[in-house]
């Protein structure tokens, strides 16, 4: 009689955490990011640079050089703990975004801020704006504006371009 309650007690315990390993659920469209974050869902977005469009309109071109090798491999990560949805200009949006201190030199600290914006509209690529500032002088240093498909997670991805640099999932 002890050995069955052991062996539903296993069962019982392999059940619960079966849920804790399960496979992260990936986003591949607005809709499903609208879901899955209405449904409470821990939604995270990994952003390969180097796949997404640079904007390079704003940049000089020793600035750019630089920047193009830097963005060479590079990626972040957002979470959507905090966001906003709203439609904006007749267009339905989803931003969120995250800011620290960098220390530029021993002493001198500069704010990162990062924004990500996701559109309703299928023809509307999603947005990065990543800036630099300087907080004691009150001043930008630099502004990286990108554009990034969202990925399916397959390469050769269903959209018309490469720059699938995007991947949303959550947990």
């Amino acid at each position: 009689m002890n050995n069955w309650k052991t062996w539903i007690a296993s069962i019982g315990l392999c059940f619960s955490m079966s849920s804790a390993y399960a496979l992260p659920e990936m986003i591949k469209n607005y809709q499903q990011l609208v879901e899955a974050l209405e449904n409470g869902n821990d939604v995270k977005a990994i952003i390969h640079l180097d796949l997404c469009d640079l904007d390079e309109d704003s940049l000089d071109e020793t600035l750019l050089g630089q920047v193009n090798q830097a963005i060479d491999g590079a990626s972040t990560r957002f979470n959507f703990n905090q966001y906003v949805k709203l439609r904006l200009n007749n267009v339905d949006t989803i931003t969120t975004s995250q800011s620290s201190l960098v220390e530029q030199s021993p002493g001198v600290f500069w704010n990162l801020f990062g924004r990500l914006s996701i559109y309703g509209e299928p023809n509307r690529i999603p947005q990065v704006h990543i800036e630099l500032y300087d907080p004691k002088n009150n001043a930008s240093k630099w502004v990286l504006n990108f554009e990034c498909g969202i990925s399916n997670g397959r390469d050769g991805n269903n959209t018309e371009s490469d720059d699938d640099g995007l991947v949303l999932y959550y947990d």
